[in-house]
């Protein structure tokens, strides 16, 4: 139970109980219940999906964003890492999304040869979600959150 609560998960116990969330608390309610269809979906297609509009839900400011260029970036900038370590993070992301992409406009199933790419998108999402729960805890707005990415961008 340690574990869970050093992760944030006693956090967002509390969080369903609380009547005045920001609205950065309400955008993570929201998120996680779009990753958790992920979780019960059967085709990994569409836990693909799911993952991806949950995601899109919390990374990204509005409508009128690329979409892939920025989430691929804030959460590349999630975590301190080194620059090689986030160049593969974008790539993935990338990667995931031409997946995404052959599936929603070509009906293409994913394949036993883009597991790996799933893997390593999976494991990152987890911890970008990690973190964005940290962030939440804090009782910051959606303001301040793009705001705090946007810091952890440029100072590298």
């Amino acid at each position: 139970m340690d574990e869970y609560a050093k992760i944030g998960l006693g956090f967002l116990g509390s969080l369903i109980y609380k009547s005045d969330m920001t609205d950065f608390q309400e955008k993570l309610m929201e998120t996680l219940y779009l990753y958790s269809k992920a979780s019960l979906a059967k085709n990994i297609s569409d836990r693909l999906v799911y993952t991806l509009v949950a995601l899109e839900s919390i990374f990204l400011k509005d409508a009128n964003e690329p979409i892939q260029d920025n989430i691929s970036l804030r959460m590349a900038f999630m975590h301190p890492i080194s620059v090689e370590e986030r160049k593969l993070i974008v790539k993935n992301i990338k990667d995931t999304y031409a997946l995404r992409s052959a599936f929603i406009h070509h009906g293409k199933h994913i394949k036993i040869e883009d597991l790996q790419t799933l893997r390593k998108f999976m494991l990152d999402t987890w911890l970008c979600l990690i973190e964005v729960i940290t962030l939440a805890s804090k009782n910051i707005t959606k303001q301040q959150f793009f705001e705090e990415l946007e810091s952890r961008r440029l100072s590298g």
